[in-house]
């Protein structure tokens, strides 16, 4: 790290970034304190102009995202733009999906996936593709048409290893109407060794100012036979401090019981670290031995 930062002082072109954000859990489903993360990872990018105009750039991502154990992996991604937009393509690459469904921002602490942001202890059922995709997968982005973005992804079924296992795709757009931010997109699952067992998620989400409250709400299609849900976050300021409640229901098909969960949370900015508590309560059967309640002590710490 050391010997890439002398190099960034005196390349412009080179720039280092990364961060470590994680958090310790306890509740009724966890057995005395686990300590979990979202990213523990440095990210090298170099980057420049070719002679036609257009920007090339190509990232090194070092460390791990999520987990409770090690699991350090090196991901290559590179990324040419131009006028006509972007084209990302490598390791690790973000669906079209995830970057439009700002509704997974439901938590203030963890990242990336529907499933480790809605209540603990609740199922997922949407997919954004970025687990399903798995490595060597392309995003387009285009540029900003009105106000208006669009973004299509391809990624090859996470783990594939037989003609069996079909691709996944992903179309979303995210614009505005007025004082009101939308987006919606799709996912497509390809079937993986039977046919008949893909699945198409879509989203549908709205945010809107409120004065110095933001209030966003959204649809979450699970697709097939998987979860179908609705949300609610609402995130405002409090004492210099950012706070978060949400609130989930969900309606998984054939299930005698639909589950629903809410978690509220607070975050204190010092910089470039930031630190918080939320609590989550899910309601996932009949009963108090369905209630699921979990308390999580957070930390981020990014450059």
């Amino acid at each position: 790290i050391a010997t890439v930062m002398t190099a960034t002082a005196a390349q412009a072109e080179l720039s280092i970034s990364g961060g470590m954000a994680g958090w310790w859990l306890t509740g009724d489903s966890i057995t005395s304190v686990n300590r979990q993360w979202n990213t523990e990872s440095v990210n090298v990018t170099y980057s420049d102009t070719l002679d036609n105009g257009m920007g090339v750039s190509v990232t090194a991502n070092v460390g791990g995202t999520g987990g409770t154990t090690s699991t350090n992996n090196t991901n290559y991604t590179m990324t040419i733009s131009s006028d006509m937009g972007s084209i990302a393509f490598g390791d690790q690459i973000t669906s079209a999906a995830d970057k439009a469904d700002g509704i997974n921002g439901l938590s203030l602490f963890e990242c990336c996936t529907w499933g480790t942001t809605v209540p603990d202890g609740m199922s997922a059922g949407y997919d954004d593709g970025d687990g399903s995709s798995g490595n060597e997968g392309v995003l387009y982005t285009s540029p900003s048409m009105s106000g208006w973005t669009l973004y299509l992804s391809h990624g090859q079924k996470a783990s594939a290893s037989s003609e069996n296992a079909e691709d996944v795709q992903g179309a979303a757009v995210k614009g505005a109407l007025g004082p009101i931010s939308v987006s919606a997109g799709v996912n497509a699952v390809g079937d993986t060794g039977s046919s008949g067992s893909g699945y198409d998620s879509s989203f549908g989400q709205a945010a809107m100012d409120l004065g110095p409250m933001n209030v966003s709400v959204g649809i979450m299609n699970g697709g097939s036979s998987r979860t179908d849900s609705n949300a609610i976050a609402v995130t405002m300021p409090i004492m210099g401090m950012t706070s978060r409640a949400a609130y989930v229901d969900s309606d998984a098909a054939g299930a005698a019981y639909d589950e629903s969960g809410y978690q509220v949370g607070i975050s204190k900015s010092l910089g470039a670290a930031s630190f918080g508590v939320q609590y989550d309560n899910a309601d996932t059967a009949a009963g108090d031995a369905g209630e699921i309640e979990t308390w999580k002590l957070a930390y981020s710490i990014y450059f």
